[in-house]
């Protein structure tokens, strides 16, 4: 795993936990906020040893996160196969010319122009 790709893996894991510990965006979990301001907890790892949260709901809690991970990591794959044409198109451009400006970007995005042949 490169650092760039466990910067990311590394935010959608902390905006997923927020999602369910603290934002009650869980159907599973419910309308209720887990977290204390000031605790930090990964995967539900440190949430066991909090009074009133039973090993039955940290497991909920990991399983809840784990599942929103795959889900975001899914819906990504689809969208990037689906816009891999724009993708390949913006490599070659910037391969041509190493620096793109935000025009060049929206009219390979657009489709106003079609990338310049190699």
């Amino acid at each position: 795993i490169t650092t760039g790709a466990h910067d990311d893996l590394s935010k959608v894991t902390n905006y997923a936990q927020k999602m369910v510990l603290e934002f009650g965006m869980s159907e599973k979990i419910g309308l209720i906020t887990l977290r204390k301001e000031d605790s930090e907890v990964f995967l539900g790892r440190d949430i066991a040893k909090q009074p009133g949260y039973s090993n039955e709901m940290a497991k909920n809690v990991d399983d809840e996160i784990q599942r929103i991970v795959n889900e975001c990591h899914i819906k990504t794959k689809e969208i990037l196969i689906a816009k891999r044409h724009l993708l390949t198109a913006l490599a070659e451009r910037l391969l041509e010319k190493e620096v793109l400006e935000s025009k060049e970007i929206d009219e390979i995005v657009n489709g106003e122009a079609a990338p310049e042949a190699a």
